[in-house]
């Protein structure tokens, strides 16, 4: 390119890099698209190398999934850990580039919160941090397709074979976080590779926030198919235009005509106007809802009706105003009644530990996750999820109350 500024020059170059690893990413088998990604970023960051590592579900591990030049499999690379020591991790937590004592350039892969792990040039040439910094989230919209179409990105990330329950709720679980316009939100199942009972869903639809956190009773599979069917019937009536209370009653009718009061399901449920902070909250047995605010955390007081799947016609739900910077956080009996080995509960305290501990929103679930495997002494015996949302004020053009169900 000529008679343009340098500043021009490079953008123009990273630009045709990106748009040559789309349009080759979409003539190449799914399953080979992390191998492109480094084939492609690797020669055009003028690196000595590059490697492509992706998050484990616990969100714990950075697993290499691709390398270029190809050579044997690095090593697995702990997310926890100080900059200096474990640059990638803290890449990934803070979703922020590091380049590290040796010069290496660790780039996070997200896009809109969800956080898939993180690429790190040796040796990077002159304007790599702005190639890296443009082509992570195509990179990241790239093996989010890619994982939809083949299981080589879903393997190569895990760090535990599943159990078949586990198996059916990771398959129909949404990402573990998101960041948009007004809201925060992220949710995270522990033990990831053996749950079976819990499931977490949201979206964020036309300035609405959805989320729901449900626990079915008893365990393996049965469990996982009761907490699908709910999940089932809630996302059936949400996509269908129903209010939160009647898509909980869809939810309570479903499970009641299947198995007649054999397999009920615990749930929290919310949905928040992003325009004005108003959530109503839904809770039928025994999930939580607490009450976040300038670092105070308490229950939020809803009468809870009888679980979904007990034929209960009459429920109540509550509002609650929340002000810019207020959380909601969605937490499963698992959590709360987490016992240590000498059999004291994890309780309020030890989630509100775990919360201060959270670098920030999309943190909070991993570090809850992370407080309970270590209050339980390194293992939980049973699922324990959480789900956390901030609304950090109305979206630019957001409207207050644009239908009923909405």
């Amino acid at each position: 390119m000529t008679g343009g500024t340098a500043g021009e020059d490079v953008a123009a170059d990273v630009d045709a890099v990106v748009g040559d690893l789309l349009r080759r990413a979409l003539d190449v088998a799914a399953w080979t698209v992390p191998a492109l990604v480094v084939d492609v970023l690797g020669p055009a960051l003028d690196a000595r190398g590059l490697r492509l590592l992706l998050v484990d579900h616990e969100l714990v591990e950075l697993h290499e999934v691709a390398a270029w030049p190809s050579g044997p499999q690095g090593r697995s690379r702990p997310v926890d850990g100080d900059r200096e020591v474990e640059p990638a991790g803290w890449a990934f937590r803070r979703r922020a580039v590091v380049r590290d004592a040796r010069g290496c350039l660790h780039q996070p892969v997200h896009v809109r919160g969800h956080r898939l792990g993180v690429l790190v040039a040796e040796g990077p040439g002159e304007g790599a941090e702005g190639l890296l910094a443009a082509a992570a989230p195509a990179v990241a919209l790239l093996l989010r397709q890619a994982a939809g179409s083949s299981d080589l990105v879903e393997v190569r990330r895990r760090s535990h074979a599943f159990s078949i329950a586990a198996e059916l709720q990771w398959d129909v679980l949404p990402p573990p976080g998101h960041r948009g316009p007004g809201v925060e939100l992220a949710g995270l199942v522990e033990p990831a590779y053996l749950a079976t009972s819990d499931l977490f869903d949201w979206a964020v639809d036309d300035d609405v926030a959805w989320l729901a956190l449900l626990e079915a009773s008893g365990e393996g599979l049965a469990a996982a198919r009761a907490a699908d069917l709910a999940l089932g019937a809630l996302r059936h009536g949400r996509r269908s235009g129903s209010s939160l209370a009647d898509q909980v009653a869809t939810a309570d009718d479903v499970l009641a005509r299947e198995h007649r009061g054999g397999a009920t399901v615990d749930a929290a449920l919310v949905r928040l106007d992003l325009a004005d902070g108003t959530a109503e909250v839904h809770v039928a047995g025994d999930a939580v809802v607490l009450h976040r605010r300038e670092g105070d955390l308490g229950p939020l007081h809803v009468v809870a009706g009888p679980p979904l799947g007990a034929g209960e016609e009459d429920r109540a739900g509550r509002e609650v105003a929340l002000t810019p910077g207020e959380e909601l956080v969605l937490v499963s009996s698992g959590v709360l009644r987490a016992l240590s080995p000498r059999g004291a509960a994890f309780g309020l305290a030890g989630v509100r530990a775990a919360l201060d501990q959270a670098e920030e929103v999309l943190d909070a679930p991993r570090s809850v996750a992370r407080a309970v495997r270590e209050h339980a002494g390194g293992q939980v015996e049973r699922d324990a999820t959480s789900l956390v949302v901030r609304w950090s004020g109305p979206p630019a053009g957001a409207q207050a109350g644009r239908r009923p169900g909405a």
